[in-house]
């Protein structure tokens, strides 16, 4: 009588009964290689696969979703050109609560709040839509983020022009520790950040322009935004200078 050896994932019919229970376990682990395994999200995938091997592939219900291993990373599959949905593998905050479902950030009453894990090597430019529900505090500020850590050494340089009214103001600012800095939490408010190259290992680059109606009028602030340190990063933070903040955050990968 034949005997399939365990590791071959086909069975011959006279196998079935002299070698089931090793024909059986060959066949479930074959499945699990080469299936596409269904998950709540990736902390349940990690549960589940601790320890994946390459090509294996799995899915996600939380962004809808195909992963395949790389050897050393998740990488989603067959992504469309334009903007994809980015979700951060955590959050930190200061003050208040804050949540993630999917690329949103909800945050209510925060002094600060961080994404980690958001930029990778999938995308090499990304888009940030903030959008600010009430305030009672003051200037928000920004920094890029690795492995759970703020750089908050002066490396920041920035441009701004900003328009109130009728008066129209610009300045730069070198060596900073943070980028923006203005009235960007006061008020009603939305921003829009263009990141450039975060995660790689060069100077990151950034546009972001942002909207906000503390009272009767509009006030408008555009920057162009520089990180001089070739340095790849993971994650940003967003300060309050002084007291609190509420609204949403969402993160958006560029596919070419």
């Amino acid at each position: 009588m034949a005997v399939t050896p365990v590791g071959n994932p086909y069975v011959e019919s006279s196998d079935l009964v002299a070698n089931y229970p090793g024909t059986s376990e060959a066949l479930a682990e074959r499945i699990d290689v080469v299936g596409v395994n269904p998950f709540a999200d990736s902390a349940a995938r990690a549960t589940a696969i601790p320890s994946p091997v390459e090509g294996q592939m799995a899915s996600l219900n939380d962004d809808n979703k195909v992963y395949r291993y790389s050897g050393s990373a998740w990488v989603a599959v067959g992504l469309p050109p334009g903007l994809n949905p980015v979700a951060p593998t955590s959050i930190a905050n200061s003050g208040g609560s804050a949540s993630t479902t999917g690329n949103t950030t909800t945050f209510t009453g925060v002094s600060s709040f961080s994404l980690n894990g958001c930029f990778t090597s999938t995308y090499d430019n990304y888009l940030i839509m903030f959008n600010s529900t009430s305030s009672a505090g003051g200037a928000l500020t920004a920094r890029l983020r690795v492995g759970g850590t703020d750089a908050s050494a002066a490396d920041y340089n920035q441009q701004r022009n900003s328009g109130n009214g009728s008066t129209l103001t610009g300045g730069r600012l070198t060596g900073q520790t943070s980028w923006l800095g203005s009235g960007a939490s006061s008020g009603l408010g939305v921003m829009k950040m263009d990141l450039f190259r975060p995660a790689l290992a060069a100077t990151t680059l950034t546009l972001a322009s942002q909207s906000r109606e503390p009272s009767s009028t509009i006030g408008t602030d555009d920057w162009a935004l520089g990180h001089t340190l070739a340095t790849a990063y993971d994650g940003i933070s967003f300060i309050v200078a002084t007291g609190t903040i509420t609204g949403t955050i969402r993160v958006y990968g560029y596919k070419d």
